[in-house]
């Protein structure tokens, strides 16, 4: 990506299966605007969410089971605003990056 992203991008009641990485990577330029509701992650050979762009994100009813530790890698500048119910998310790190 050439240029940040100021958008507003909804990912909503998604389930991904057997992910063959993060299920989740944000990278590039600055991405604001994206707002994931009711997402579950089942069996990731990745992370959840793995971070290599600036930014931010909303996320509410996320529901996880064997992604890889940490569950959100944070290799930049990243807020996630964690809203509502939340499973399987309990680790943070940037450990590879």
């Amino acid at each position: 990506m050439e240029e940040p992203i100021e958008a507003q991008i909804e990912l909503k009641n998604t389930t991904l299966l057997d992910s063959s990485h993060a299920a989740l990577l944000l990278m590039g330029k600055r991405i604001d605007g994206l707002t994931v509701d009711g997402l579950r992650v089942d069996r990731a050979l990745g992370h959840l969410i793995e971070l290599r762009a600036e930014g931010s994100a909303t996320l509410a009813g996320i529901d996880t089971a064997g992604v890889a530790d940490p569950a959100v890698l944070t290799c930049a500048a990243f807020v996630l605003n964690w809203r509502g119910t939340t499973t399987g998310v309990a680790s943070y790190g940037a450990h590879g990056c």
